[in-house]
């Protein structure tokens, strides 16, 4: 019987941010995914986003990225986001082989 298992790594921010996910069939990595997270490839985004946010979710953000910087919140926000669909989808591929 084949163990089935995944890794989520964090990627460099001068390559897209985000996450790696790797799957592996037992020590064997079979697949990657990446799930990039780059704070400065949609700015209009980030500002629209950030704008949109109450006062209290800003700073929470804020804190969240330890700046003042409203591209660092949106930045925190999309590593969030980058670390939620990759677990997820992780834990599919996992659910989908038992």
């Amino acid at each position: 019987m084949s163990r089935y298992r995944y890794t989520v790594e964090p990627r460099a921010e001068a390559y897209g941010g985000g996450y790696h996910l790797h799957l592996y069939v037992g020590d064997m990595r079979v697949r990657s995914e990446m799930f990039p997270a780059n704070r400065h490839e949609e700015p209009r985004k980030g500002i629209a986003w950030f704008t949109a946010r109450p006062e209290v979710e800003r700073a929470k953000w804020l804190k969240e990225a330890n700046s003042a910087r409203p591209v660092d919140a949106w930045g925190a926000y999309l590593q969030m986001l980058a670390l939620d669909e990759a677990r997820s989808e992780g834990d599919l591929w996992l659910a989908m082989r038992q």
